[in-house]
């Protein structure tokens, strides 16, 4: 997003951290001895694990895995190589495993945020995956996003939708206008204590049009840095 926009216009004296970004080889490896696969790379997508992204640009998933056959990350439309794709600190991964895969491992490792993380997003009804970018669990109520629009409606509220590992689908949830959380079928119990574990992907719908400092998903830290 650029800089020079309201609400995020640098100023004399600002400081701007840049950092190497991670990215698909260098994360999930590139089939080297130095850098070996962590998932199983295949013919094609059929037979290979495969690591899907949220694009913002195609407002869709898109599918990768690793080319035993060309030797390095793609698509499953192009066989250009993917190995540089950069995984940004908010991005929404999910990770598809073929039968009869052995257990495995994920570490990630990186710095703790010691100031507000922002995000650009788009409102009229478009909806994006993202991530709660922190390192601890959070709560909804504590995930208070910069202009949430309530409403005592899921059809005018904004919502976010998260994985359920049990029945394997986004429960989707809104806030009424007294503040408190509810889901999708559930208008009676308030869900504003429901833990989102630490980085976990979520799934934003913004209604309406944004514009200056609501064009940025922000919410304020729960922890501190010593």
């Amino acid at each position: 997003a650029g800089l020079n926009i309201i609400g995020a216009s640098v100023a004399v004296g600002d400081r701007i951290q840049i950092i190497p970004g991670d990215t698909l080889s260098n994360v999930f490896g590139d089939n080297t001895p130095s850098n070996p696969l962590i998932f199983s790379g295949g013919t094609s997508w059929v037979n290979a694990d495969t690591i899907s992204i949220y694009n913002k640009s195609l407002n869709k998933d898109e599918a990768y895995f690793f080319s035993t056959t060309l030797g390095h990350w793609r698509t499953t439309s192009s066989t250009n190589s993917q190995n540089h794709l950069i995984l940004y600190p908010e991005s929404a991964i999910n990770i598809t495993r073929r039968a009869n895969r052995p257990p495995k491992s994920l570490t990630l490792v990186g710095e703790v945020p010691a100031t507000k993380q922002l995000t650009r997003i788009s409102g009229n009804n478009a909806g994006f995956w993202t991530s709660t970018k922190v390192p601890v669990d959070i709560t909804l109520t504590q995930f208070a996003i910069n202009g949430w629009k309530r409403s005592n409606s899921i059809f005018t509220a904004d919502t976010i939708s998260i994985y359920n590992p049990i029945t394997s689908i986004n429960d989707t949830y809104f806030q009424r206008m007294d503040g408190t959380w509810r889901k999708s079928g559930d208008n009676i119990s308030d869900y504003s204590n429901l833990t989102l574990p630490a980085a976990s992907g979520v799934f934003i719908l913004r209604r309406g049009s944004i514009s200056g400092t609501s064009s940025f998903l922000t919410y304020n830290l729960t922890y501190t840095i010593n």
